[in-house]
């Protein structure tokens, strides 16, 4: 086991009954439902089943939402959060960072009191002129996660980390990994940007890469996204079965 801290930890809200409601299942274990059964069992309350608890920590499946552009908004990340995975989107799809400003403000007001985490994504090219506005806005609303691409750099990295937040850089192939092994940074591997199918690049990656690795390309179903763990992913990085959903502007705008 490593003896570093977890790089992400996922607080997850249970129901106050929760205990009572799986006790219908027939697990009448005393130290479940009466405080003084548990009092002597050496718990300070009665406490979930251990099966329920395993059911409700499997319930936050290892998949970040893919940031679609134009197609992923607020909503969407709200309902990905809750569906328990990250939700994320560009930052760029807010088209000015006054409009990024409040899309955080929504999806903080609206994530209040859930435990799932979200992502924005921030292209770094000389080409993004609001690129350190865009900085400014995510670290004060000290997003968890923000996923970079076109290279992070070691200003943008220290910005986020500095408030505890979590980077993922976005990475087409092995030698482009490799420039980011010393900025302790999570990577997202392959995707619609790589040449490489995601099944390849992970077993090179994974060679070397001890940090959280996610697995982008074509990657839409559960039977994937086990054989993206099985090759030692941490994360399936999923976006185009998300543009059906009607929390997306994709949907909206086919009329489906």
């Amino acid at each position: 086991m490593p003896e570093r801290p977890p790089d992400i930890v996922t607080r997850l809200a249970i129901d106050r009954r929760a205990a009572l409601i799986y006790r219908l299942s027939c697990d009448l274990n005393p130290p479940h439902a009466d405080p003084e059964a548990a009092s002597r069992a050496g718990v300070a309350r009665p406490i979930l089943h251990g099966l329920a608890s395993y059911g409700v920590a499997g319930f936050a499946l290892p998949v970040i939402a893919g940031p679609m552009f134009i197609a992923s908004t607020p909503d969407l990340v709200v309902a990905e959060c809750r569906g328990g995975i990250v939700g994320a989107m560009p930052a760029l799809n807010a088209r000015t960072y006054s409009a990024l400003d409040a899309d955080l403000d929504q999806i903080e007001r609206e994530l209040e009191g859930c435990a799932a985490l979200y992502a924005i994504k921030v292209v770094r090219h000389r080409s993004h002129a609001r690129l350190r506005d865009d900085l400014a806005i995510i670290v004060r609303h000290r997003a968890p996660l923000v996923l970079l691409a076109l290279g992070a750099n070691a200003e943008i990295v220290a910005a986020i980390q500095g408030y505890g937040g979590r980077v993922f850089n976005d990475v087409a192939s092995n030698r482009h990994a490799g420039k980011w092994a010393g900025f302790d940074v999570a990577a997202v591997a392959g995707g619609s940007t790589g040449s490489v199918s995601p099944f390849a690049f992970v077993q090179e990656i994974r060679a070397w890469l001890c940090g959280p690795l996610a697995l982008a390309g074509a990657i839409a179903s559960g039977q994937t996204m086990l054989a993206a763990e099985t090759l030692a992913a941490d994360f399936a990085y999923i976006g185009s079965p998300f543009l059906a959903a009607s929390e997306g502007t994709r949907r909206r705008r086919l009329n489906i």
